[in-house]
């Protein structure tokens, strides 16, 4: 059985408990807010950022492909999708970051690249992530397209707000293959830790959804009477976004 597949039996039990979490339902039964979803973000864009920091560490004891490398930046297209959201919402404490969060973060922040063990922990923490975005995130992108239309929000090539559920043709097949090439001396390591990632998160989506009673700022009618000014910032934004995307090329 391939590492692939080995992932899959082996974490069905927390992957499917992830799935009834209230919050994560909400994508699906149309009731997440754009906030719901800018906040979600703002909790995954430390861990992204931690995980990337040990996984492009010179010293890291598996070195992942560099045709892989666009796998290794998504932080940067969740600030992105963020800065395109931002301008609907005023409540004052939209980039909280929540205890759980903090706790992951820190715990991930611990592990070593240079140590073989550590190295193997951080690949099992990074593919809960990776390909729960690969695979179900793609239904996610859907859910997130139809918040926009129910909120009003611009999706134009300035405005996407969904690069972070994008990726390449064949993103998924390849590093599917990748990963069955993989010989690990410490797989039911990296199973553990993968299992413990999903619980990371679990404890995460827990705290978005009882965070939910926010109190906004001025609320509705502030974004009425400046909505020209916030849009046209926004619009700013993103294109400065894609256009440095494209300078970059």
């Amino acid at each position: 059985m391939g590492l692939l597949a080995t992932i899959h039996v082996k974490t069905k039990q927390q992957h499917e408990a992830i799935h009834e979490q209230p919050f994560l339902l909400r994508y699906r039964n149309e009731t997440v807010t754009l906030l719901d979803h800018y906040r979600h973000l703002s909790q995954l864009l430390p861990i992204y950022e931690t995980l990337e920091k040990k996984l492009k560490a010179a010293d890291f004891a598996l070195m992942i492909p560099e045709e892989f490398n666009e796998l290794l930046n998504r932080s940067e297209k969740i600030k992105s999708d963020m800065a395109c959201i931002s301008p609907y919402i005023m409540t004052a404490d939209k980039d909280r970051i929540f205890p759980a969060t903090q706790n992951y973060v820190k715990q991930l922040d611990s592990l070593e690249p240079r140590s073989y063990s550590d190295s193997v922990g951080i690949l099992g923490h990074y593919l809960v992530r990776i390909l729960g975005d690969l695979f179900g995130g793609q239904k996610l992108k859907d859910d997130v397209l139809e918040l926009f239309k129910r909120t009003d929000v611009d999706t134009t090539p300035l405005y996407p707000g969904i690069k972070f559920y994008t990726f390449p043709a064949n993103s998924l097949r390849n590093f599917s293959l990748w990963l069955n090439t993989l010989i690990l001396a410490k797989e039911d390591y990296m199973i553990e830790c993968a299992n413990d990632s999903f619980k990371k998160h679990a404890l995460i989506f827990q705290e978005l959804e009882t965070s939910r009673d926010f109190k906004p700022l001025n609320g509705h009618s502030f974004f009425e009477k400046n909505k020209k000014v916030i849009l046209g910032t926004a619009a700013l934004i993103c294109g400065g976004m894609a256009l440095g995307s494209l300078l970059r090329k």
